[in-house]
């Protein structure tokens, strides 16, 4: 029993002596990267002044705007440049899809019997409706500066540049009032009327400014979620005409923490 005690005294004494000349020191571990995805929805705002696009008649005087709504999903980083400061990157799938309508009154509108010999009985107005229904999807790099002011909360500003994938529309013209009434070239209430077109004349390259504000939390494992909203301004109109869309953006990235590898160092006492 002694022996034993004495045994286990001397192990202590040595670990102790070995603990007073070594010491580890393990650097904390610092995200040096984030990478994630987010996925987002888009109020878009589609602004107009044109009355047809090219190589597709339309009797509209003018459109002058619309909207719609449309998803963004893609793949975020986000890249500290000190403590304030980062550099936010997305490359995102997005759509610009909208809706472009305008009425317009039709005066002294003849309205005909239905048997012949199809004498006009009345003069009317009628009010008829255009619509340009759009299909548009984009693929697009966002890079951004990022400026953290208060715990959590950051603004940014950058540059979108953006590649059209499609393009497509449907377009009409439809009597919408009096319901008696029908047009003349057809003897239908629509006409003007095109499906799943092209749009013509496009510019590919589309080029956004943004601004927005995003609010980061953080969990014990360092993933953030990261809910931002952002405002595209456009710099370049969707075709030849003048036709552009600006977008409101609420979307939520989830982020994962890249380290360096851990350092370990050994000091010892001589």
């Amino acid at each position: 029993m002694k022996f034993i005690l004495a045994l286990l005294s001397c192990i202590i004494l040595f670990n102790f002596k070995l603990l007073s000349q070594d010491s580890l020191i393990v650097e904390p571990k610092i995200p040096v990267f984030y990478i994630g995805a987010f996925l987002g929805l888009n109020f878009n705002i589609h602004n107009a002044d044109f009355g047809k696009l090219p190589g597709y008649p339309s009797c509209c005087p003018q459109f002058t705007g619309g909207s719609g709504m449309g998803y963004a999903i893609g793949i975020a980083t986000d890249y500290p440049l000190s403590d304030k400061f980062s550099l936010d990157t997305r490359f995102a799938f997005t759509s610009l899809n909208g809706l472009m309508t305008k009425q317009q009154v039709i005066g002294n509108t003849e309205i005909r019997d239905a048997n012949p010999p199809y004498e006009t009985s009345a003069i009317t107005d009628a009010i008829s409706e255009y619509e340009i229904d759009a299909s548009i999807q984009a693929i697009g790099l966002e890079t951004a500066i990022k400026y953290e002011f208060n715990q959590g909360f950051s603004v940014l500003t950058g540059l979108r540049f953006g590649f059209l994938h499609s393009s497509t529309f449907n377009q009409k013209e439809k009597l919408i009032s009096p319901n008696n009434v029908v047009f003349k070239e057809n003897y239908t209430l629509v006409r003007n009327e095109f499906k799943l077109k092209d749009i013509p004349e496009t510019n590919t390259l589309q080029l956004h400014y943004l601004i927005g504000l995003s609010y980061k939390t953080k969990f014990k494992n360092s993933i953030t979620i990261e809910p931002n909203f952002r405002y595209y301004m456009p710099f370049t109109n969707i075709s030849s005409v003048n036709w552009s869309v600006s977008q409101l953006q609420l979307s939520v990235a989830a982020m994962f923490p890249l380290y360096k590898p851990i350092e370990v160092r050994t000091i010892r006492e001589e």
